[in-house]
């Protein structure tokens, strides 16, 4: 088991708020990162940009994944990363 305050990255959370504050209680140091899917519309993205509006942003890491995890208008395969996009999102 790892101790209470390990410095944690979850990355590329897709969860909803009760499972990033649970996580974030259990591990207080750590950190979690979302990806473009927060500038999706509907299911999984629906409850990470709920997420993001209540996690602190001293918690909160944005990731890029590209080409993986891309914006709502970005066709998939493209190879660079839209941090930007992530950003005014959040």
């Amino acid at each position: 088991m790892l101790p209470r305050n390990y410095r944690i990255h979850r990355h590329c959370f897709t969860g909803d708020w009760r499972e990033g504050q649970n996580w974030l209680q259990r591990f207080p140091s750590s950190f979690i990162g979302v990806t473009p899917l927060v500038t999706q519309r509907g299911g999984r993205a629906a409850a990470v940009r709920e997420f993001v509006k209540h996690v602190p942003l001293d918690k909160l890491l944005l990731e890029t994944d590209s080409p993986y995890f891309v914006p709502s208008e970005v066709s998939i395969g493209t190879l660079y990363s839209y941090i930007s996009d992530v950003y005014l999102c959040v």
